[in-house]
């Protein structure tokens, strides 16, 4: 398999890069590009999964239009991604997890198939990032979901 971290802010990709230096993966491809650029990097149908882990939250309602599980950022995903194609969801906020839970609730492409309340605690496989470990010692629980896309495919 292979992966490709997008990340928009430069900052963020250096500290993957210092981490990458000590720890090569030939499989993973960095990325600086906003998440609203998908569509002009892949074709319909290309991606098999998608991992959305930990984005901003964007917790003031006039911020709502920039959080990544909004209706429109959840089309592009449907769009690019493979028939049965999965998207894998963390956050330790739970006014985004519930906010997010309806809009691929709402979505008539993408079926919810896994949730958990509590991540650390639940039988779902899971790599843990640095922010889980982080929350995870603050005794916060990881909110997690899976949708699976239902595009057929001409």
């Amino acid at each position: 398999l292979n992966f490709i971290a997008l990340e928009r802010f430069d900052s963020v990709l250096v500290r993957v890069l210092e981490k990458l230096i000590k720890d090569p993966l030939d499989n993973l491809l960095l990325v600086c590009a906003d998440a609203e650029q998908l569509p002009s990097m892949f074709s319909k149908g290309e991606i098999s999964g998608l991992y959305l882990n930990f984005p901003d939250p964007w917790p003031k309602r006039r911020q709502a239009k920039k959080r990544l599980t909004t209706t429109k950022f959840l089309d592009m995903y449907s769009e690019i991604m493979a028939d049965k194609g999965i998207i894998r969801y963390k956050t330790d906020d739970f006014g985004f997890y519930h906010y997010s839970l309806l809009s691929f609730n709402k979505h008539p492409l993408l079926c919810i198939t896994r949730q958990s309340l509590d991540l650390a605690n639940s039988d779902i496989d899971n790599i843990t990032t640095e922010f889980e470990e982080r929350f995870q010692k603050l005794g916060k629980p990881i909110f997690y979901l899976e949708a699976v896309n239902r595009r057929r495919l001409p």
